[in-house]
């Protein structure tokens, strides 16, 4: 009997850890690092310790980062204790990568360097993760800078011809993962204000039933100094119907403007997303 009840609290133990929501993050943290590759990336311990309160407070299961200079850097907030690291191979003070929960079943995948279209562009970095009896493609990115709203169908100037190259693969990933069936999440920092209406980059990787769970929201980092993200959250059309409703959240940095570029330019943003990825 006493096995029985033993067996019994295992079983729903393990299954109220494979059955649980997960809370996804993406952050921009500016420059973070100790300056080896870049002296902007500098940063001094009060800085750390005030972004790993912030870390902290965000609370994430899984966070796409950017402007990461090492793990080492990313450590100081997102300790190893609680959460794994996974940074791109990019040899670059600006790496994209994750911190991912301990107790959550994932796989590196390659670096997603079709990104790199020009030879000095950021790499995505891809994990698998393992949720519900499905494996989760999830890929975080960091695209061109500068080309915040311009035209991409006759882009002009430097960063809207690298940034319309980067449209082609980005659609390839994620046509890629709907033909296979499988679940995916993209999330970072796309550098492009998604919510104008007939966006040509949303246009193109929008098209397959993805959604953004940051749709119709605006943003309120800084004082709403920005008037539209260019941090997106996305999610593919398997699940499309996993975002919880009203969980969207943007952490503010209670520092104000007096934080801005010294903590990050960038407020973290964040969904759940509930454990039934079939809805």
């Amino acid at each position: 009997m006493r096995n029985f009840a033993f067996l019994l609290l295992a079983s729903l133990l393990f299954s109220t850890a494979a059955h649980a929501d997960i809370k996804f993050a993406t952050w921009n943290i500016y420059w973070l690092g100790d300056g080896q590759g870049n002296d902007k990336s500098k940063r001094i311990a009060a800085e750390y310790k005030t972004l790993a309160d912030y870390a902290k407070k965000l609370d994430a299961d899984i966070i796409a980062v950017q402007e990461v200079e090492n793990s080492a850097a990313l450590e100081k907030l997102f300790p190893g204790s609680e959460y794994n690291i996974e940074m791109s191979q990019r040899n670059n003070s600006q790496r994209t990568g994750f911190a991912i929960r301990k107790g959550i079943q994932y796989s590196r995948l390659p670096d997603y360097e079709d990104l790199n279209v020009s030879g000095g562009l950021r790499y995505g970095t891809v994990i698998s993760v393992r949720h519900d009896g499905k494996d989760i493609a999830i890929m975080a990115v960091h695209l061109k800078s500068g080309c915040f709203e311009k035209d991409l169908d006759q882009p002009a100037g430097d960063a809207c011809v690298k940034l319309e190259k980067q449209i082609v693969p980005l659609k390839s990933w994620i046509d890629g993962q709907v033909s296979a069936g499988t679940p995916f999440v993209m999330l970072g920092d796309f550098n492009r204000r998604m919510d104008k209406a007939g966006d040509d980059l949303w246009r193109e990787i929008g098209g397959t039933g993805a959604v953004r769970a940051n749709a119709t929201h605006k943003p309120k980092c800084y004082g709403g100094k920005f008037k539209e993200y260019i941090d997106h959250l996305i999610v593919g059309p398997q699940l499309a119907g996993s975002i919880i409703p009203g969980s969207f959240s943007e952490m503010i940095y209670s520092e104000g403007y007096g934080g801005y570029k010294k903590l990050s330019d960038h407020c973290p943003l964040s969904f759940m997303m509930t454990d039934n990825v079939n809805n």
